[in-house]
């Protein structure tokens, strides 16, 4: 069984996977993974031959506050770094697990790509208590209101 937990920033995707991580052969934070991404070469090199996210890089690395500028004001190259994470990090431990017969809990997924799994959670609960947990949580309000924008539904994608 290969599942996914989908929902924005502070709804409790992280506390129900910890819950339930003990009954998977293997959990993954999508965060996690695609903090590791941006550090690897592969990402990088997407990132130089990317004309937009090329913008990014600073002394050859991947640039957190120029990503976040880029990502909220172009939503179709957030939509292109979304399908080259999913596709070059996700869906090589979706299949290794399908290939051996393990089970897998993936938390943080976009929501366009849960066609790829075989049961999807999704966390919901209102902004104001999104913001207070993200606050209790140590997240400062420029980079709520960064999330809150990033997180913005899209729907005219398919899925890689």
């Amino acid at each position: 069984m290969i599942t996914v937990i989908i929902g924005k920033a502070g709804t409790g995707k992280s506390t129900i996977a910890k819950m339930l991580s003990s009954s998977y052969d293997r959990h993954i934070e999508a965060d996690e993974e695609v903090k590791k991404a941006y550090r690897e070469k592969k990402t990088i090199e997407f990132f130089r031959n990317h004309e937009i996210l090329r913008n990014a890089i600073v002394d050859q690395e991947i640039n957190k506050d120029k990503l976040i500028g880029i990502l909220v004001s172009d939503k179709e190259t957030k939509i292109e770094l979304e399908d080259y994470l999913f596709s070059a990090y996700i869906v090589p431990t979706i299949r290794y697990a399908r290939h051996f017969n393990k089970s897998l809990l993936i938390d943080g997924i976009v929501p366009r790509f849960t066609s790829h799994f075989d049961q999807v959670i999704e966390m919901s609960i209102s902004d104001d208590i999104r913001k207070a947990h993200l606050r209790k949580r140590g997240v400062s309000e420029q980079r709520i209101e960064e999330l809150f924008e990033l997180q913005k539904e899209i729907k005219s994608t398919t899925p890689p």
